[in-house]
């Protein structure tokens, strides 16, 4: 049987949520023939409620994948020490790793702290940011910085999102 993809989601917004029910969709509507599985593993001090709250508003979500609650705090040794990221073997369970936290700075020391942890730079950590400024340079210069953030990529909202073609070619605006 195939290994299921596993993508894991710190932070638990509006931001972690839209990622969540994107994913979810595309995945159901590329892959739901295959025989391999989208697992999504959500790491939040209320993780059980926010998902139990998700599943609520979308319940189709639970055909498209399978949620997982992480119940802790960034600042939890159990965040810290990581023992999540890997399975009995001491492989790591997730193809990619999205921080998605409202405080930035926070944001990046949650990315640190998980990509000190990792072997070989693998998975990815996506680092959610709003603008290509401070930390955001400071990650886009990432090869002068040697091997501290090499794996940490920063997702830029306001370049990605506010582009002329989704703000004038909307729906409404059409």
């Amino acid at each position: 049987k195939p290994e299921p993809i596993s993508m894991l989601v710190v932070g638990c917004g509006h931001l972690s949520e839209n990622l969540i029910i994107h994913s979810a969709r595309s995945w159901y509507e590329t892959r739901r023939e295959s025989s391999v599985s989208l697992n999504i593993s959500v790491v939040d001090e209320n993780a059980e409620d926010k998902v139990d709250q998700l599943l609520i508003r979308f319940p189709k979500l639970s055909e498209c994948c399978h949620l997982n609650s992480l119940e802790m705090g960034i600042e939890s040794p159990a965040f810290n020490s990581a023992d999540f990221l890997f399975n009995d073997s001491g492989n790591c369970v997730f193809s990619t790793i999205f921080i998605c936290l409202d405080d930035y700075s926070s944001g990046l020391l949650s990315a640190l702290k998980l990509r000190q942890r990792l072997v070989n730079n693998l998975p990815p950590i996506i680092l959610c940011m709003p603008e290509d400024s401070g930390l955001a340079k400071l990650l886009s210069d990432r090869q002068d910085s040697g091997n501290l953030v090499h794996n940490i990529i920063p997702f830029d909202l306001i370049q990605r999102t506010c582009t002329p073609d989704l703000v004038l070619l909307g729906t409404h605006e059409i």
